[in-house]
């Protein structure tokens, strides 16, 4: 039997051309691996372009946790650039791939979260956190309505 694998690869903004990797150009991989659900490696990669060493091990903190089938990864990319494309590739220990769609990562003006809804959607609230103000709203609705025709 073999480990499993969980892949993030990355494509860094001026971190040079990258590797083909199903439709982008991988300037570097998080690399997690593990057996039984149990995380046994986890480490960055920068892509070197030498046909001899095409991968490079970085020195970085990577972070990874599993619970049942999800995995997740994290890491601080504030020393790597800006992330352009990233995509995500599990291989199963019995050799089944499957790839993800790449991802755009789109951060033009290179914001952060913020406590603040700024520009795009609003959250949609949770039925929970209506029912109150609807109930409320529509009691006091019934009793003028109520009053008014006595």
């Amino acid at each position: 039997f073999g480990d499993d694998a969980a892949q993030f690869f990355l494509r860094i903004e001026g971190a040079g051309e990258g590797l083909p990797v199903y439709g982008i150009r991988a300037t570097h991989v998080v690399d997690i691996r593990g057996e039984n659900g149990i995380v046994t490696t986890k480490s960055l990669w920068r892509y070197t372009g030498d046909p001899q060493t095409p991968w490079e091990p970085m020195t970085a903190v990577v972070e990874a946790a599993t619970g049942g089938n999800e995995v997740e990864a994290s890491l601080d990319i504030s020393t790597l650039g800006t992330p352009e494309v990233a995509l995500v590739i599990m291989t199963g220990w019995d050799g089944g791939i499957d790839v993800g769609s790449s991802a755009v990562v789109d951060d033009p003006a290179g914001e952060t979260r913020t406590d603040g809804f700024g520009d795009g959607p609003l959250p949609i609230p949770e039925f929970s956190d209506l029912l109150a103000p609807v109930v409320g709203t529509t009691l006091a609705y019934a009793l003028v309505r109520r009053r008014r025709h006595r």
